[in-house]
């Protein structure tokens, strides 16, 4: 499956699109931070003047993966961000007999296939979109996510993807804003 979190820029007089972090246009480093099970992804691309650092660790003894994300805007202006997340799951290596949904009481977004779940969350802002649609097509919330519209369809079954995002508002010079 697939998990490509992105922030959104929106700049006055200029197109703002989504800068996923899986590509190119990010300079990237790894390390594991001393004594710990946690990953740090430092990302940082000129072009933006933002910097992200992502870090991941999975709770001992438990099923669940925390990814915390931290924007740092080191320009000289303001700008406007929104995160967005898009995930393209085949649980069990399979993409029949799955589905998804959004969950309005939790703000997340659940995958499922028999008795295996998968569930995704934001926490410090509230959902500001969510979209569920089948890959490969008009419903794929993948190309919507990148132009920052989602269409808000609440579930989907059979090769499911999904998208949320969450406005993070205004990030001033020197700034930084994380969201879990």
């Amino acid at each position: 499956g697939r998990f490509w979190p992105g922030v959104r820029i929106t700049m006055p007089g200029r197109q703002a699109r989504t800068k996923w972090f899986h590509l190119n246009f990010w300079n990237s480093s790894q390390r594991y931070l001393d004594n710990t099970n946690i990953l740090e992804t430092a990302l940082s691309s000129a072009a933006h003047y933002l910097n992200v650092i992502q870090s991941d660790f999975v709770i001992p003894d438990h099923d669940i993966l925390v990814r915390n994300f931290k924007v740092c805007n080191e320009g000289e202006k303001n700008e406007r961000i929104s995160f967005f997340v898009y995930c393209n799951f085949n649980i069990e290596e399979s993409a029949a007999q799955d589905s998804a949904y959004v969950d309005y009481i939790n703000e997340s977004l659940v995958f499922f296939r028999r008795n295996t779940y998968l569930a995704l969350g934001g926490s410090g802002y509230p959902l500001s979109g969510y979209q569920c649609g089948r890959r490969g097509t008009d419903t794929d919330p993948y190309r919507d996510a990148a132009k920052g519209l989602l269409r808000g369809n609440r579930d989907h079954i059979l090769q499911n993807t999904g998208s949320l995002s969450w406005d993070l508002g205004e990030l001033k010079p020197r700034e930084h804003k994380t969201i879990t």
